[in-house]
């Protein structure tokens, strides 16, 4: 796949080796979007690698629904984070802490890195991130600078 190679490149050109052994492929959405999919694996360089249904990522297990649960164990550790950075109670109201410490909580830090990812391709393109997310997010127009008025349309 071209993406696939435009990653490995931009990899190799930061200094990063991908080492597809080690890499794990996981299909994510809903479970009617999920039902639909018939691609098992994939070929990634030189290697076959198979679609998962849960991945590792920095240590926490994922699921291909992303489930709600997944979720709430992530609020947990950083709420107990928090309390523990701060010296705060188990029963006092985390939401003040988390303010104290400017967090954000998970599910809205997950938005929050999503939107900066997205913005950075749009403005600052190959210099910071993969080429097939600055094809696949450049602006639909041309234009040199965007105005408070104007956004960038993604295409």
């Amino acid at each position: 796949m071209a993406c696939v190679e435009a990653i490995d490149a931009w990899m190799s050109s930061n200094r990063l080796k991908m080492n597809a052994d080690k890499t794990q492929l996981i299909w994510l959405g809903a479970k009617q979007q999920l039902d639909k999919l018939s691609v098992t694996e994939l070929s990634l360089l030189s290697a076959r690698v198979t679609f998962s249904s849960t991945a590792y990522d920095l240590g926490f297990l994922l699921d291909n629904q992303l489930a709600v649960r997944s979720l709430r164990k992530l609020q947990a550790v950083q709420n107990a984070a928090a309390r523990f950075v701060t010296g705060a109670k188990k029963f006092d109201h985390v939401t003040l802490v988390l303010r104290d410490l400017h967090w954000l909580p998970v599910h809205q830090r997950i938005k929050y890195k999503l939107a900066m990812t997205v913005y950075k391709c749009v403005c600052y393109g190959r210099f910071h991130d993969p080429v097939h997310l600055e094809i696949a997010l450049g602006p639909s127009r041309d234009s040199a600078t965007v105005s408070r008025s104007s956004s960038p349309q993604i295409g």
